[in-house]
């Protein structure tokens, strides 16, 4: 940037702030030369003034590209009285400021110009009022409003008075407490408009009041609150000095019940805030009062009580699946006491649509086979995991691997070991079945009763195998999973009677195919009701016995070999069943199945170990909880995932992981009567629950969403922003309403409902006027065309009173502006005599000069054109 060129010239000083222009004053050298080539027809006179006309041109325009100025002495002040009307002003202050505007109207000069100006809400010059009128303090506030001090609106008005010959002086009586607008900015704007420096601000004294004021400023309050929860509410005071006094609070739920609280309270200069626990005891609405009783009147009684309802939501939705329904009663019942509501389902009745889903915080998979949940299940689940909501999976009895394959398998924070192919079943069995002519009938049909009851009993997860034998022994149902019933009660079915009966043989075969089963326990029951060569028979039940499988005989009628089943029961380390009704032989194989695998439980029982620290665990004591009977054997994943519990074994015990905007948990033991029995008896159950799904619970819970309020002068501000993982969302309509919560009603109609408008990527904006004061619900209504989805908005917004008692100090800040105290009537009328001088612009003179030379070169120039056209036409043709 060039620097501006000053000179002193017939005694003014001139500034020049783009003096590159004036280098084109140089143009007027070849214009003389061109106005003397192309008019040498016309007489030495006509082309002197033209080039005079040319040059003056020239130069007016290159004075005014140069940003020409020059500094002359004022000769006349401007001077505007702000005179502040707002609530918080007396009507010895108005009077004070309407004194001060008429002594000044009184004493200027002629050329001096003095303005009125009074302002609140907004500012209106009265002028006219100094001559004659008879404004009073009422009256003023009719005109322009009193519930704010717009300071700023009264400098703009100040500022259409000021010239650039004008010596500018601002004389403000005010409180200081300014409540809207840019006071700096609005000087700075008028003065920029005006051309001048800047103005002289007296900022005229106001007396003291000599009382103390305190008053509620208003509550700090969650963003929700739900039924059942206690929540803090905070009440801010403000105080302008030392006052005593009793803050009362009340809190009156929807059925008129109250929560009284009262303080006796000292305050200081400043803002305090005075903390109480509420509980919210019914869904609806909570009504809440704060009163400051100062022990003598204060200044103000307006700013003495608030009030604002809280909308109470409802207790959050937990969806429960579990297989067993009956055995997920208990875990209800803790999860109810914690003020939740619990939806149990089996796993076939889980909905299969995120959109479904929405309406739980969070959901349990509760001890489910693996296979339970469809793909389109699993996928519902993560999306609502995804978007906010919580999982949790636990393991049990049936739940081992219950996820392995599962689209939620990737989301979990845990793992089962191993592969489907190493994994180790609990209990391998196989059932031997005589099926000679003698079973025929209904001996054999409760034979296979008795084979599909054991189906039943045993877990998904364990193996069965079915023999059937007469003369040699048949595989009728190979060694399979459990959880592989319809086909295996299929093959069951299709078992036929026989020929003779060969028990070497069969029991050989069984004691293969255990050996080569992956199974902590191994069982054989062998059926027979008839009898067999004994040779070797013992030799194979002390061979299964001593690799670890158990042999049991059942001899069914008075027929069979008594003491070759017992000897295959003894060498097998097993029982024998002397059976007499086939119609018992269903309860005996399911009491083999149940013994089986009463013995696979491993005896030894789990302690609860705090392996990392979680705001959710304190206070739960559950390092102190009963032992556990049983877990499944785990591996953590890699980092996000946390282990927060353990057993003294080392293994993990529960496990979370943040999934989106999320989290899934894993519990590697049950909530049911097997391995978490004592567990679940314990007293600190339902509250470890409680704050387990209130972490991790979805946290606009169902469809709330969030909104940011404010108030800007008479409106509220309601801002949401619509971002997930996938981006901004930017298709939502969404409709703001507001209405008054002590009248519980519409507080204006359809002057306080507005649209929502998308201001940026993802960000809505509404703005409703609320042109009075009190306690608001604020609702909305959010459908989004991106997601197919909608949602809602639900929260209260305070505005107890008027800015004007929120800071009641009187002269505290003076808004940023630089001001004078000292200025009385005859300084503010006074000429500076060394510094009075105004900065006048020339550039728009300048231009306006060069115009008028330019039209009256153009005049000259087809006058001149005229004469010369009618002396060409004498020479050529001559005298006739």
């Amino acid at each position: 940037m060039r620097a501006p060129l000053e000179l002193t010239w017939a005694g003014l000083e001139w500034t020049f702030e783009e003096p590159m222009f004036l280098w084109a004053l140089l143009a007027i050298v070849p214009a003389v030369a061109l106005t003397f080539l192309s008019r040498a027809w016309i007489s030495r006179a006509a082309r002197f003034g033209s080039l005079a006309q040319r040059a003056l041109l020239i130069g007016l325009l290159c004075l005014a590209g140069a940003e020409s100025s020059v500094l002359r002495p004022s000769d006349r002040v401007c001077v505007s009285v702000l005179t502040d009307v707002s609530d918080s002003m007396d009507a010895g202050s108005f009077d004070k400021g309407k004194a001060l505007a008429q002594e000044l109207q009184e004493n200027k000069r002629d050329r001096d110009i003095v303005q009125w100006v009074v302002f609140g809400e907004r500012a209106e010059d009265v002028s006219a009022e100094l001559l004659g009128g008879h404004l009073d303090l009422s009256q003023a506030r009719a005109r322009v409003g009193a519930t704010a001090t717009h300071l700023a609106s009264a400098l703009e008005v100040a500022a259409g008075v000021q010239s650039p010959d004008c010596e500018p002086r601002i004389a403000i009586v005010s409180d200081g407490q300014v409540t809207r607008g840019d006071a700096s900015a609005a000087l700075l704007g008028g003065r920029t408009a005006g051309g001048s420096r800047a103005p002289r601000v007296a900022w005229v004294p106001l007396e003291e009041s000599g009382d103390v004021d305190a008053g509620v400023a208003g509550f700090t309050l969650p963003e929700q609150v739900r039924i059942k929860e206690s929540f803090d509410c905070a009440v801010r005071l403000s105080a302008t000095g030392k006052v005593r006094g009793r803050l009362l609070l009340r809190a009156t739920s929807g059925d008129d019940k109250e929560q009284t609280f009262e303080r006796d309270l000292e305050l200081s200069e400043g803002e305090i805030s005075e903390v109480f626990s509420l509980k919210a005891e019914t869904q609806g609405e909570l009504e809440i009062e704060a009163r400051w009783v100062p022990e003598t009147p204060d200044r103000f009684e307006q700013n003495d009580r608030a009030q604002i309802v809280v909308p109470i939501l409802g207790p959050p939705s937990v969806l429960l699946v579990d297989s067993g329904l009956k055995e997920a009663d208990a875990l209800k019942r803790a999860i109810e006491a914690q003020s939740f509501e619990v939806d149990v389902r089996s796993a076939r009745d889980v909905p299969e649509s995120p959109e479904d889903l929405e309406k739980y915080a969070f959901v349990i998979l509760s001890d489910l086979p693996r296979g339970s949940l469809s793909s389109r299940t699993a996928r519902a689940l993560e999306e609502m995991v995804r978007g906010g909501g919580g999982l949790l999976v636990t393991s049990g009895p049936r739940g081992r691997a219950g996820m392995r394959g599962s689209p939620l398998e990737n989301i979990l924070p845990l793992r089962a070991e191993g592969t489907d192919e190493e994994r180790t079943a609990g209990v391998a069995m196989v059932l031997a079945i005589d099926r000679s002519g003698s079973m025929s009938g209904g001996p054999l049909e409760m034979a296979k009763a008795a084979c599909r009851a054991t189906l039943g009993t045993l877990e998904p997860t364990d193996l069965l195998e079915v023999i059937a034998f007469d003369s040699r022994p048949s595989r009728a149902v190979p060694m399979q999973p459990a959880r592989l019933r319809a086909s295996m009660d299929a093959s069951i079915a299709r078992i036929q009677a026989g020929g003779g009966t060969e028990i070497l043989s069969t029991l050989d075969m069984a004691y293969q195919d255990l050996l080569r089963a992956r199974a902590r326990k191994k069982h054989i029951v062998l059926l027979t009701d008839g009898n067999a060569d004994t040779d070797g028979i013992y030799d194979v039940a002390s061979a299964a016995f001593a690799d670890g499988i158990t042999v049991t005989s059942v001899g069914l009628g008075p027929g069979v070999n008594e003491a070759l089943l017992r000897t295959i029961a003894e060498a097998g380390g097993g029982r024998y069943h002397a059976v007499s009704d086939a119609a018992l032989l269903p309860r005996i194989f399911v009491r083999e199945a149940e013994l089986t695998m009463q013995e696979e439980v491993k005896p030894e029982r789990f302690s609860i170990s705090v392996f990392e620290e979680a705001p959710f665990l304190k206070g739960t004591g559950v390092s102190r909880a009963p032992l556990l009977r049983g877990i499944e054997s785990m591996r953590p994943r890699s980092f996000p995932a946390r282990v927060l519990l353990g057993v003294d074994t080392g293994q993990p015990l529960l496990a979370v992981m943040p999934v989106g905007l999320g989290h899934t948990l894993v519990w590697a033991s049950d909530f049911k009567g097997g391995w978490g029995s004592d567990f679940m008896r314990w007293a600190g159950f339902p509250k470890f629950m409680g704050q387990l799904i209130r972490a991790h619970q979805r946290s606009d819970s169902s469809d709330l969403w969030p909104l940011e309020l404010r108030f800007e002068d008479d409106d509220l501000v309601a801002r949401f922003d619509a971002q997930d993982e996938e981006g901004f969302d930017n298709s939502i309509t969404s409709r703001l309403s507001v209405f008054r919560a002590d009248a519980k009603q519409a507080a204006l109609g359809e002057s306080v409902t507005a649209p929502f408008e998308l201001k940026g990527p993802g960000h809505y904006e509404a703005r409703v006027p609320l042109p009075d004061f009190g306690s608001f619900f604020v609702r909305a209504t959010h459908l989004s065309q991106k997601k197919s989805r909608s949602a809602r908005s639900f929260q209260a917004a305070l505005r107890p009173y008027p800015e004007e008692y929120v800071d009641l100090g009187r002269g505290r800040s003076h808004s940023g502006i630089s001001t004078e105290t000292d200025l009385n009537v005859s300084g503010l009328l006074e000429l500076p005599s060394s510094q009075g001088k105004t900065r006048v612009a020339l550039r728009d003179w300048l231009l306006s000069g060069a115009a008028i030379v330019l039209a009256l070169e153009v005049l000259l120039r087809r006058l001149g054109a005229g004469k010369a056209r009618r002396l060409l036409t004498r020479r050529v043709t001559g005298p006739y």
